[in-house]
């Protein structure tokens, strides 16, 4: 595409990554049971905010560099 990425290293980041966060749902779900979703739910506001934090600094970092 346009960013000129290995495809390979980008197809086998997003099996790695995808397959880590449904590897962890799996795992909260079989730890806590029924209070999972709930679990989820509480900390989903704080996980989404700081990966656009993250992201953000990657951004400002490659573009001051």
């Amino acid at each position: 595409g346009f960013t000129k990425a290995n495809f390979i290293a980008f197809f086998i980041a997003t099996l790695g990554g995808r397959g880590a966060r449904y590897f962890l749902i799996a795992y909260v779900a079989k730890v806590f049971g029924d209070n999972a979703s709930a679990i989820m739910r509480r900390f989903w506001l704080f996980t989404t905010i700081s990966g656009i934090v993250l992201l953000a600094l990657v951004a400002a970092y490659s573009l001051l560099k």
